[in-house]
């Protein structure tokens, strides 16, 4: 599998009545071909930081030929939300 983007990235951003909310994405490579991503999303505004959203992914590359893996392929994602906000998966 092709070096894929491994580590923790911040992203600040502005949304909804908040000015400031960071987005921590985590990637980790769990087998050949397979990745997982893990996102948070976090109010700076607030007293503590409260959790805002958690995200998290499982995305399998399937190509089409095992000897030339850049010829293209399948992605399947696997994924779970959850909204801290309305306490809704």
């Amino acid at each position: 599998m092709a070096h894929f983007l491994k580590g923790k990235y911040k992203g600040f951003y502005s949304a909804g009545s908040s000015q400031c909310v960071r987005d921590m994405f985590r990637f980790r490579q769990v087998s050949e071909g397979k990745i997982q991503m893990e996102v948070t999303r976090r109010d700076l505004e607030s007293t503590f930081g409260r959790y805002w959203k958690y995200e998290n992914a499982t995305i399998n590359l399937i190509p089409l030929n095992e000897s030339n893996p850049r010829q293209g392929g399948k992605v399947h994602v696997r994924g779970f939300t959850f909204d801290f906000r309305t306490l809704t998966p």
